[in-house]
């Protein structure tokens, strides 16, 4: 309505050369009032009131428009415009059948060869401190008491965050978790520091302190899994002289065996003993701990590391928001303890073995996700552009740490076909139908494992046919087809290194008391 409104104003407008008698008023008020007047014989003609905004638009016309106004083609694009008008108003009242014949246009214009390429997902609730990149190390300064990811100058400890907290333990027995920055002082004598996670109770604190001068030397076995921030806690029970004497940490709760050395004494039978952290209950951080002996420890140290002490964990895989979770949604992968890992693989022709960490990310190429069995192999059949030929291969997998692992041809253009990680795979070969020589083959079925031996990662593998291919399929899911036996299952070993553990030892310088009674291990009750 507006368009025709003006497009009719227009028209009068330069029919009556109104616009030759403007040279006459100087001012806009009274050039107003002349135009209002010269429109008055044509107010029936109008469907509204003009307003001054209508007349300023008309003496903003160019004269090169005025000169070469066509009346013809001023009244076509009226009549033009009140039909469509007439149109509008016949959809009004006829709304309901024009909304379907309006979506059944839309349908036809953009649906067929016009599918949705963007692709809906469910997001799940997620923190930003579990998602974003760990782009910083962490370094830190024993001696000058300094944290960050700016210190240069000492080696790195762990990849971390700019929003991640900072664990500290101390040798006065004392810790405090704090949030990271380029460079910040937390105190000296810093014995272990690292990235810390609210809610972890796998990651297991081993600890032996002396309560107070020339008192017993106690031992706790402990997690921290929150804390007021920026707040100094004391890990002994406060006495007055109290001191650590051994510190270590262990990722998975792996259990510990230290040799604890007496100072000589006089009747003192035994001067060194074992003791097995695994044999002690895991508690919170203010328990006081057990009594290990009331002689003078001479030093600690560390014998022997084990597996891990804590319950396996059952992991699931919720493939709609693409996360790990332990609440039971989704693909149940199993349950992990220790150093078991999760192996994905990838349409790219790679695999990845990587913790059960709940944080942990997974591509959107991803096409399968097991907990990996290490003595199982993968099978996969892949196309080497370079040989221009069809190859098959099983392999286990020789490079474990997390990171993406290629296992096809690494020329351009090559690509995988399938991969499986079951016990015999069975795949389709398709042959061309459109080339002479296997245009009446039919399909033939294959069984890797009678095809090909376990080969090196490394190695190209077997051809899977000279003659031309269409496609090479599966004829189960990835890790379906033949069960794993029983003698194939699964057989996770642990880590019995000491890198899985964090040591600390002192020697330790002290007068003797006067006591001269044997060490007499755990001879009190558990104190909180």
């Amino acid at each position: 309505m507006q368009a025709w409104h003006f497009s009719t104003l227009e028209k009068i407008f330069i029919q009556e050369e109104m616009y030759i008698d403007f040279k006459h008023y100087a001012d806009r008020d009274s050039l107003y009032t002349y135009l209002f007047k010269r429109f008055e014989p044509f107010k029936e003609r109008f469907m509204r009131e003009i307003v001054t905004e209508d007349l300023l638009r008309l003496t903003q016309i160019q004269m090169i428009r005025i000169t070469r106004f066509d009346s013809d083609k001023a009244d076509e694009a009226i009549v033009k415009l009140e039909e469509e008008m007439a149109s509008v108003k016949d959809k009004l009242a006829h709304l309901t059948e024009y909304a379907i014949e309006y979506y059944k246009d839309l349908k036809k214009r953009f649906g067929e060869g016009r599918e949705r390429k963007t692709e809906i997902k469910i997001f799940d609730t997620i923190a930003a401190s579990k998602v974003i990149i760990a782009n910083r190390k962490l370094y830190v300064d024993p001696e000058e008491g300094f944290i960050g990811w700016g210190l240069k100058k000492t080696e790195a400890v762990n990849d971390c965050s700019e929003i991640d907290d900072i664990i500290v333990f101390f040798s006065t027995g004392k810790m405090m978790i704090t949030k990271i920055s380029d460079k910040k002082f937390v105190g000296k004598g810093i014995i272990h520091a690292d990235v810390w996670k609210r809610g972890d109770t796998r990651t297991i604190y081993h600890m032996m302190y002396q309560d107070g001068l020339g008192g017993p030397t106690m031992m706790k076995r402990f997690y921290v899994n929150s804390i007021t921030r920026d707040t100094e806690y004391d890990l002994t029970r406060g006495t007055k002289g109290s001191k650590l004497l051994y510190f270590s940490v262990h990722p998975n709760g792996e259990k510990e065996i230290v040799t604890v050395m007496l100072r000589p004494r006089p009747h003192l039978k035994r001067l060194r003993f074992d003791i097995d952290f695994g044999d002690m209950i895991i508690k919170s951080r203010s328990s006081a701990g057990n009594r290990v002996t009331k002689e003078i420890v001479q030093k600690i140290i560390q014998k022997e590391v084990g597996g891990s002490t804590l319950a396996a964990r059952k992991i699931w895989y919720d493939k709609i928001v693409g996360r790990l979770n332990d609440e039971g949604r989704g693909k149940f992968l199993g349950s992990f303890k220790g150093s078991d890992r999760i192996l994905t693989l990838y349409k790219s022709g790679e695999y990845r073995l990587s913790s059960f960490d709940l944080a942990n990310h997974f591509d959107e190429d991803m096409i399968h996700i097991e907990k990996w069995i290490p003595r199982r192999p993968i099978s996969t059949v892949y196309f080497d552009a370079e040989k221009e030929m069809h190859y098959v291969k099983r392999f286990l997998c020789e490079i474990t740490s997390d990171k993406k692992v290629l296992f096809i041809s690494e020329s351009e253009g090559s690509y995988m076909d399938l991969v499986s990680t079951s016990y015999r795979p069975e795949v389709r070969v398709i042959y061309n139908k459109l080339l002479k020589e296997t245009k009446n083959l039919p399909d033939n079925v294959i069984n890797i494992a009678d095809l090909i031996d376990v080969k090196g990662l490394k190695a190209q593998g077997n051809q899977v046919t000279k003659l031309r291919v269409k496609e090479i399929t599966l004829t189960h899911e990835i890790d379906g087809g033949e069960a794993w036996p029983e003698d194939a299952g699964e057989v996770i070993s642990e880590s019995n290194s000491e890198e899985s553990a964090l040591t600390v030892e002192w020697d330790l310088e002290q007068k003797p008391d006067d006591e001269s009674n044997q060490p007499n291990l755990f001879d009190v009750s558990e104190e909180e």
